[in-house]
């Protein structure tokens, strides 16, 4: 048993009073990414050798309420970070055990409505090799990449995508379970994170279609105060017609509209009752809906193609009219010859290649792409710098009745009142359980699952962290004052509709997950606390390349090309100016659409 199995173990005792791991661990570590393995490796390492400095003796060996006891008084800082990333698997393989799950009533691939037959999806990557020369290399496969790679195959133009991860199959959102689809297609088996106060959490898609393979699928069209606040930010005046013009395509290929009634669940349907109540607004969130059941595991891939991702619909259309997508295929960097970008060196099969091409579009994320143009030679000022990650925190209400709050579709129910004054907007939405922030629900009492129903509060942040390499994490981040203000108010917002909504007790998922009886109890629980007492999520990293009126202020000019290197764009969330205060797939698809119509249009496709 090595040192992670051990600690793991010892945690799960202490916490479960039985251990969930032995078993589960082996066969996790069969899809383990090498990176997570070495970071679970050195956390574990870190936790077990901490109790030295107070027990004199390491975690492993302490007895189990020692355990317990440290645990406990060890939640928040540094070390508190550490225990809730090793917790994430704990939590997940407790829900493994059928007896387990059979007790709370929850049944991999339930669904709210039958399953009707359907044709799984043809298979999209190329088998053989690419060619050695293209008009077009598109590096990653996400929002950004999916649609440049769509609207390029509209013209007379070669196009070669690359993506570093696999291409799932149906069966395999089918067969695996939530936990072991999220080790297989998240950037470091999901174990990725920005350090601060406190470190937040960034799952990040690695799989064909990007993150959006992965995402809950909400769409929102950005707030016009949004875009000037681009100005503002960044001297960055989008034409709103041409970007309206772009939304508008991109909402008829996706087919997004509200999520029906039949498909919200009750998670959803208890928010719109306290939000009823309180005289808010609210309303089903708009999605790209597709033969949706109502599976409620969107965020870890939909089976049943109930989600429109980049699979189904850019990527698919591409396909169809010529583009060559490759999996497994490892980008090392962008060729640069007389400040032109040339091609890229790429790892296929374990073969390093180099293809070239007219135009090389990186579309690889907020944490990749500012460090593959770096590995490739751009040198700017704000490369990695103005990175936003819309925090995200979230608040649980324990119910007279049960709910099963993970039927149906994830993220189905929006609040929305705190939007325009407080950047905040309240999402419902109950991932599988133990998984994500319902890792934070009593395990210890598992039965009590059924009752529970949760709110997401989802903060557009004014602060900025750094895309940089450290020793563990993707970069450095820290929740300003003015953000925790607007998180903490809509937890406040969160915690009535709850109550309102006819919540026994309300759950704080703090680091140290809080009971409250009453509106006055949250508020004065919430009062004076640090960020640092804080669990909280990040799922939209952006601005880490951002646009800019010039090199001084951006990376990128107004049409996604890097400033001083002809034929090198960018196109994927790292490219916005500033925040997009709202989901933002929707306008990194429509903005790609335009990025790529300047590549198109000055290639002469």
């Amino acid at each position: 048993m090595d040192i992670t199995e051990r600690v793991l173990s010892a945690i799960s005792k202490a916490e479960l009073g039985e251990d969930v791991v032995s078993g589960n661990y082996e066969e996790s570590k069969k899809s383990l990414d090498k990176g997570a393995a070495k970071f679970l490796k050195f956390a574990s390492t870190i936790l077990d050798m901490a109790p030295m400095i107070s027990k004199f003796n390491t975690f492993t060996k302490l007895n189990e309420h020692e355990r317990m006891d440290w645990l406990e008084k060890n939640r928040e800082g540094f070390l508190g970070d550490i225990i809730f990333l090793l917790g994430y698997y704990i939590s997940g393989w407790a829900y493994v055990d059928e007896n387990r799950a059979k007790a709370i009533g929850y049944q991999h691939r339930s669904t709210l409505k039958p399953v009707a037959k359907f044709q799984p999806s043809k298979k999209l990557s190329h088998e053989g090799k690419p060619k050695d020369r293209y008009d077009v290399v598109i590096v990653g496969s996400g929002a950004g990449g999916a649609a440049v790679a769509y609207e390029l195959s509209k013209h007379n133009l070669s196009v070669a995508v690359f993506e570093a991860g696999s291409e799932p199959t149906e069966e395999e959102f089918l067969n695996d379970l939530p936990i072991n689809r999220g080790t297989k297609y998240f950037w470091e088996s999901g174990l990725t994170f920005v350090n601060g106060n406190p470190s937040i959490t960034i799952p990040i898609g690695k799989v064909l279609g990007g993150t959006v393979t992965l995402n809950s699928g909400t769409l929102y069209r950005m707030p016009q105060f949004g875009l000037t606040n681009w100005s503002k930010q960044a001297g960055i005046n989008i034409d709103s017609n041409a970007l309206n013009s772009a939304y508008a395509e991109v909402e008829k290929r996706l087919n997004v509209m509200r999520v029906p009634d039949e498909l919200l669940g009750n998670n959803a349907m208890i928010v719109r009752r306290g939000a009823e109540k309180l005289g808010l607004v609210h309303h089903a969130t708009s999605r790209p809906l597709g033969t949706c059941y109502g599976n409620g595991e969107c965020a870890f891939g939909c089976p049943y193609h109930g989600k429109l991702d980049m699979r189904l619909t850019f990527l698919s259309d591409a396909v169809a009219k010529g583009v060559e997508i490759f999996t497994s295929a490892d980008v090392k960097k962008v060729i640069i010859k007389e400040g032109k970008a040339a091609g890229v060196k790429v790892n296929i099969g374990g073969n390093d290649l180099e293809i070239s091409a007219k135009a090389v579009v990186v579309s690889t994320g907020a944490f990749h792409t500012p460090r593959l143009l770096s590995i490739s030679g751009v040198k700017n000022k704000n490369l990695g710098k103005h990175l936003h990650v819309h925090p995200m925190a979230a608040v649980a209400g324990l119910m007279e009745e049960k709910v099963f709050a993970w039927r149906g579709t994830m993220q189905s129910y929006a609040v929305e009142d705190l939007i325009n004054d407080w950047h905040t907007v309240l999402l419902a939405t109950f991932p599988p359980p133990a998984l994500s922030y319902t890792e934070g629900l009593p395990l210890h009492d598992f039965k009590e699952l059924p009752y529970f129903t949760t709110l997401g509060v989802q903060t557009s942040d004014e602060g900025e962290g750094e895309v940089k390499r450290t020793l563990i994490g993707l970069g450095d981040y820290n929740v300003n004052d003015g953000d925790l203000e607007k998180i903490k108010k809509g937890i406040e917002l969160s915690s009535n509709i709850l109550f309102s909504a006819g919540a026994k007790k309300v759950l704080l998922l703090l680091k140290r997950p809080k009971y409250v009886d009453s509106m006055s109890e949250v508020v004065g629980s919430l009062e004076g606390l640090h960020s640092n007492s804080f669990r909280l999520a990040g799922y939209h990293p952006m601005s880490s390349a951002r646009m800019g009126s010039d090199k001084d202020v951006g990376v990128l000019d107004k049409d996604g090309r890097v400033y001083g290197t002809s034929n090198l764009y960018v196109a994927d969330a790292s490219m916005m100016p500033a925040s997009t205060i709202l989901n933002p797939q929707l306008t990194i698809n429509a903005l790609s659409l335009i990025i790529a119509d300047g590549i198109n249009k000055e290639l002469g496709g």
